[in-house]
């Protein structure tokens, strides 16, 4: 059985913090034309300071084959983890996960299927259907954009009704193609004009796949409080359109505002799964303990 797996990290991929009971007020007044990096700059003022945070969470997935209501406990410590036990609406747990920088850990604690799977960051892209790590899934748990290149990107900046709207592109992680050129390469027999010919084989295939590995992201900032309020990847190469909706926001505190009630909709080349929560608390003032013991029996899966 999968799902523990495959649920845990989509839910990751779409969550967003914190209970909220605000939602953003808009004026009618016509919005003025801004820069994209102003926009960003003024995001970034509102982006909140944590070291560590814990929430707590209760939403739905629904997916072409099930639906499921869930209540979650999350943990974060900034720039190194991310830890969540997730529990069906009775409150007992089944299953467990750790994210770090360079690995995925995951329990299962449901009776009939108990085992312990760990697998490198690289594999999160299998079970979220889109390449994130973990500096993405923190950047996403806080509203804050993710795959921005602030210093070579190009970007496009439009106003649509109450909110600024940034387009760009960023490439993705192309280690397998990266791989795919080394294999290709490697059966050429050595020379003076083969290495030439190596050359401009590696340039042209590169050049392809930069142009193919191009994600088309959307960003929607609300053009008075700078906050984000919408992303969209489009992944057309892979067929992939991923939306993630920050509903409301807690605003409460301008010191810390974080989104609270979140959307999130995925179709992997057709098939849909959307994700819908909100945060009953939240909390970052205090340190967390991360516990993640494999107990003694549980098998450890190699693959899913």
């Amino acid at each position: 059985m999968k799902f523990p797996v495959f649920f845990i990290l989509l839910f990751l991929v779409g969550l967003s913090s914190c209970k909220s009971e605000q939602a953003i007020i808009r004026t009618s007044e016509k919005v003025r034309p801004r820069s994209a990096i102003f926009v960003l700059k003024q995001n970034e003022k509102k982006w909140m300071p944590y070291h560590q945070a814990g929430m707590k969470v209760e939403g739905g997935f629904t997916s072409p084959d099930e639906e499921i209501d869930f209540k979650a406990n999350v943990r974060m410590s900034k720039d190194s983890a991310v830890w969540m036990s997730l529990s069906p609406a009775l409150g007992i747990e089944i299953a467990r996960t750790l994210i770090l920088k360079d690995s995925i850990k995951v329990l299962s604690k449901i009776p009939d299927n108990k085992f312990a799977f760990i697998t490198g960051i690289e594999d999160l892209e299998k079970f979220v259907h889109f390449d994130l790590d973990l500096e993405d899934l923190q950047n996403l748990i806080f509203g804050q954009p993710i795959g921005i290149d602030r210093i070579g990107g190009k970007f496009k900046s439009d106003v649509d009704s109450a909110h600024y709207v940034i387009q760009t592109r960023y490439k993705r992680r192309i280690k397998k193609s990266l791989e795919l050129i080394q294999n290709n390469t490697d059966s050429i027999p050595n020379g003076v004009d083969d290495h030439e010919r190596i050359k401009a084989r590696e340039k042209r295939m590169q050049q392809r796949m930069e142009e193919d590995g191009l994600i088309l992201s959307k960003y929607w900032f609300d053009a008075e409080s700078f906050l984000l309020k919408k992303t969209q990847f489009n992944d057309a190469f892979n067929g992939r359109l991923v939306e993630i909706e920050n509903l409301q926001w807690n605003t409460e505190n301008p010191e810390q505002q974080y989104p609270s009630l979140i959307v999130v909709h995925v179709n992997d080349n057709g098939k849909q799964f959307s994700f819908t929560w909100e945060v009953n608390r939240c909390v970052t003032d205090r340190t967390f303990e991360f516990q993640f013991e494999i107990p003694e029996g549980y098998p450890i899966k190699k693959s899913l």
